[in-house]
């Protein structure tokens, strides 16, 4: 019975890895059965040394009851809940992982691997429909780029690329798959560039930048001129990919004064920045209305908040005829102003700490997958409420609690980097 639970909660494991680019209940089936094969394998002694070890894990447990204590400040109770329901994995993955005997770093591997091939199959998959509409249908070039491309496959853009970001880490610094790693990071590279997520492309670099850094054996003046290259390369990559670089100059050139507006047009002429601004500016002025600095306004009302501040600053509400919402249901597109928006600076305190906890852990444990994962979630965060979405936390929450507990991956890549 124990080794048919262990090899269940492995599959499960594989499974529930390969499942983020399918559609969410799938995912959310797959995790179910891995919750509940994990409590059937609850071990009291694994429990008591990994609690002694990863604490950190049980803080994410005080993240989820401060989102119930929102539940109880908001007025709209239901989707207070529904908000709850989403930040479920923050209980779940600790849970497992912390209950359970873990896996062997061969299998480590392994789900780590499982989870890069679907994500290169799903890119796949999308590129063939892209391919067959662009020949077939619309003759547009611009089915290859950004929401166009992912629409295929109803995904997020910027998701999916952050999913292609995370392969290309754990492809490079952990060679998972030996002779054809270079190819899969081409790839997933390629993917990276066409789903033209600006801020991903930055964390791309950045990622790059760490990598040559921390992880290669090379002289300093040849560091320094391979991340010069570098830096070049990514801006040549952008200055020849027309819709990329057309989304960097949108940015440049757009009208930065419409952040100071207190009106505006339906047509008003947003960018990604100037929109995320003014959205940000519209959250702190509902806090300071509420005077809900300390615990904001309930996890159920903040987004009906931020809907009134849409429509009576003039921002475009939609067309029901045409089925067009506008910019009704826009998030704060910023975790951190999201947390202190729904659940005040107790909420944001506590976000900060646990991922300030989890960082010195895996900086001081030298493990740099686990440390690019939390430097790119975080970073991405100031532009989207990446925790605030399935495809988003239940993925975080996997991966972060899977390498918290198995830190050692594979030490003989880690003595051995790349470039050595």
């Amino acid at each position: 019975m124990k080794l048919f639970l262990n090899t269940s909660a492995y599959f499960l494991a594989v499974a529930v890895a390969t499942s983020f680019v399918l559609p969410i209940p799938v995912n959310s089936l797959l995790v179910i059965l891995f919750l509940a094969v994990s409590l059937l394998r609850f071990s009291l002694a694994t429990f008591k040394q990994n609690i002694s070890s990863y604490p950190v894990l049980m803080f994410s447990a005080l993240l989820f009851l401060l989102v119930l204590s929102g539940w109880l400040l908001s007025i709209n109770k239901s989707e207070a809940w529904l908000f709850a329901e989403r930040k479920l994995s923050l209980v779940i993955f600790p849970a497992v992982f912390l209950i359970s005997p873990g896996f062997s770093p061969k299998q480590i591997r392994t789900i780590l691997r499982a989870h890069v091939l679907s994500v290169v199959i799903a890119c796949v998959y999308m590129l063939s429909l892209a391919a067959s509409s662009f020949f077939i249908f619309t003759s547009q070039s611009d089915v290859f780029f950004y929401h166009n491309l992912s629409r295929g496959i109803h995904f997020n853009a910027i998701y999916l690329s952050m999913y292609c970001l995370f392969g290309c880490i754990l492809a490079l610094s952990q060679q998972l798959f030996n002779k054809y790693t270079p190819l899969i990071f081409i790839f997933l590279t390629t993917c990276i560039v066409l789903l033209s997520s600006k801020m991903v492309v930055a964390l791309f670099f950045l990622f790059l930048l760490s990598y040559l850094i921390l992880k290669t054996h090379l002289a300093v003046g040849l560091k320094i001129a391979l991340a010069l290259l570098t830096l070049l390369s990514i801006i040549l990559i952008i200055g020849f990919t027309p819709f990329l670089k057309q989304r960097f100059l949108a940015e440049i050139k757009s009208d930065k004064g419409v952040i100071a507006k207190e009106k505006f047009a339906y047509n008003t002429p947003f960018s990604g920045v100037t929109l995320r601004t003014v959205i940000w500016r519209h959250s702190l002025s509902i806090l300071a209305e509420h005077q809900a600095w300390l615990l904001g306004v309930g996890t159920g009302d903040f987004q009906q908040f931020l809907n009134e501040k849409y429509e009576a600053s003039g921002m475009y509400m939609g067309n029901p005829v045409l089925g067009d919402s506008g910019y009704r249901g826009y998030n704060p597109h910023n975790q951190y102003i999201e947390f202190i928006l729904s659940q005040g600076i107790l909420g944001l305190l506590c976000w900060m700490l646990w991922i300030i906890w989890l960082g010195f852990k895996s900086i001081s444990g030298n493990h740099f997958v686990l440390t690019m994962l939390l430097v790119v979630v975080s970073l991405l965060n100031i532009t989207e409420c990446f925790l605030s979405a399935n495809k988003g936390i239940v993925w975080f929450m996997f991966f972060s609690s899977l390498l918290i507990v198995h830190n050692k991956i594979n030490p003989d890549i880690e003595k051995k980097p790349l470039g050595s």
